[in-house]
């Protein structure tokens, strides 16, 4: 009974279900789940953990791979298992740092033991060491690629969520980028041209919900299009479109600007340098997207007012598939550039270059492409997507590059911190 636990197991079990929020807000999921579950086995039925649990389970803003409940592979044969039986003698693999070393000790002893490099991997992913989690995926990837291209995918479908987490962000590819410029009161706004001309688009402020009020009164935001938003009469064709290169907030001599790409970011800075001068002291940063955002991009484009519903729908569809198909597959990943395994390559590749490796013959750039398209589908599924991507088919992209669908992964379960004999 959770009565009779000593106060220190009690305690223990409290400052892990924090942990484990905290884990979660440096978009480290899967440590998450790891802290929840370890104060489940020292407090079984502790209702913060079970609630916490749930909601990781059940969120509605990840992706499947990022929440869904992992097990530890067993040994492949008896050979291997009593390699690991010698492995594990006096190692307590309750403790996730003994695990650790136990499969960091058989993956280097028996370099071909995808199921020990496995649970290396999802130990260290546990502990929250992203980095080196992606390290030990890459590495199962290759092993795998040529004989289980559908466990290569899933294995780095996670790797693409681990590169958002904290300490692996120099490996994220999909990226928020913004400065702040001191902003005189006497200047004009600098997309006043861009304005005339229809290419800026005014957001609405934010209002309180408490108090029904604009939150910064005085503000303005407005979103920087690439070009000026087309008719709605004749029915514009998606390449018509405009995107969003930017967010600009004006606010208290402070102007604030965002982009998902770091090419219309330093674009807007070049507008603003012809026309306030050289040598402005722009105060820059780049940060991963959260993993509730990481297909924000695919929001960016705008339709013109006064559509018909039909049109409005039909014309947004054509856009999912553009977005995906003409300029997703053209922008480089580090997930698709030379890894672990690649004796030389670039440090990027865009999807059509990865398919081009892929139609060559090389496995690995197949699986990882695959890997990444599975976490783009799985953020369409989520229920808040699904009238923005209008049931857009990624088996058409996979087409377009050449990928074989995924057969449906298996149901998760819950996964013990040792090996099973079943």
């Amino acid at each position: 009974m959770a009565s009779d636990l000593p106060p220190q197991a009690a305690e223990a079990a409290l400052s892990l279900v924090h942990e484990g929020w905290r884990q979660l807000q440096l978009q480290r999921p899967l440590a998450s789940w790891a802290c929840w579950q370890q104060a489940m086995r020292l407090k079984p039925g502790d209702r913060a953990a079970d609630e916490a649990l749930d909601r990781l389970a059940n969120s509605d803003e990840l992706p499947e791979v990022a929440r869904k409940p992992r097990r530890l592979d067993n040994p492949t044969d008896d050979e291997a298992r009593e390699r690991w039986d010698e492995t594990f003698r006096s190692r307590n693999l309750a403790n996730l740092a003994d695990a650790l070393d136990a499969f960091e000790e058989l993956s280097e002893e028996e370099p071909t033991d995808t199921a020990a490099w496995s649970n290396r991997a999802l130990c260290l992913a546990w502990l929250g060491r992203n980095d080196e989690a992606i390290d030990a995926l890459d590495y199962l990837v290759h092993l795998t690629a040529s004989s289980d291209p559908d466990r290569a995918a899933e294995s780095w479908a996670l790797a693409e969520i681990l590169r958002h987490g904290a300490g692996a962000e120099h490996r994220a590819d999909d990226l928020n980028y913004a400065f702040e410029l001191p902003w005189p009161d006497d200047a004009p706004p600098p997309f006043d041209a861009d304005e005339a001309a229809g290419a800026v688009r005014v957001v609405p402020m934010p209002v309180d919900p408490m108090t029904l009020k604009p939150m910064a009164p005085g503000a303005r935001i407005v979103e920087w299009l690439d070009r000026p938003m087309p008719p709605s009469d004749p029915e514009p064709a998606a390449s018509d479109l405009p995107i969003v290169r930017a967010v600009v907030i004006l606010n208290e001599g402070i102007l604030r600007c965002s982009s998902l790409q770091r090419g219309a970011i330093e674009e807007v800075e070049r507008t603003i340098e012809g026309r306030l001068g050289r040598g402005l002291e722009f105060d820059r940063t780049i940060s991963p997207l959260p993993l509730a955002m990481l297909d924000a991009a695919v929001a960016t484009v705008r339709l013109p007012e006064g559509l018909s519903i039909d049109a409005r729908k039909r014309l947004q569809a054509d856009a999912i598939a553009s977005y995906f198909e003409t300029r997703w597959v053209i922008v480089p990943r580090i997930g698709l550039g030379a890894g672990l395994g690649d004796e030389e390559g670039p440090p990027q590749r865009s999807p059509l270059e990865a398919s081009r490796l892929g139609a060559e013959g090389d496995d690995v750039m197949r699986a990882k492409l695959s890997g990444i398209i599975l976490v783009r589908e799985q953020l369409a599924q989520r229920p808040r997507s699904r009238e923005l991507y209008l049931g857009y088919d990624f088996d058409r992209l996979r087409r377009r590059l050449g990928i074989d669908p995924l057969d449906a992964p298996p149901a998760g379960a819950d996964l013990p911190l040792q090996p099973r004999d079943d």
